[in-house]
């Protein structure tokens, strides 16, 4: 029996490799959007340490609490970018994850139609098979 070939197996490869490719880049969206995360965290984090290292008790200077409340303004500018970021971040993600449905999609199409053809052939040539073995039994029963 002759080995199966499928005539489409360079696209299917080509499909693979795209659907890899897209995968790659929502890994790399998805860890973008955990590493703005992690820094705006750390921000928060700091905000709530600057607030903290202001005395607590008796007198504060005022130039230290205008420094303190002008460094927390910045870091709220800082989380409100990357705020914005991740949202942004979040759409590239979305657009990302339809484009892996699309072509995960496409990859099964084609390896379902590799199925279907291999089991027609398979279908064909046990067909043939039996042919030619009927016909070789039918040939031996004649000279006896």
């Amino acid at each position: 029996m002759k080995k199966f070939t499928y005539s489409l197996d360079g696209v299917l490869r080509v499909r693979h490799i795209e659907e890899d490719q897209t995968r790659s880049k929502v890994s790399a969206a998805l860890n973008l959007k955990n590493s703005i995360k992690e820094n705006i965290d750390l921000l928060t984090t700091e905000i709530g340490a600057s607030s903290q290292r202001l005395p607590q008790s008796g007198r504060v200077n005022i130039q230290d609490f205008v420094q303190n409340e002008n460094y927390q303004n910045g870091l709220r500018l800082k989380i409100a970018e990357l705020d914005e970021k991740m949202k942004l971040v979040d759409v590239e993600i979305e657009k990302l994850k339809l484009e892996l449905k699309q072509r995960a999609l496409e990859t099964k199409k084609l390896e379902t139609h590799k199925s279907n053809e291999k089991t027609r052939w398979l279908k064909e040539a046990l067909k043939e098979e039996q042919a030619e073995l009927d016909e070789i039994a039918s040939g031996r029963f004649r000279y006896q």
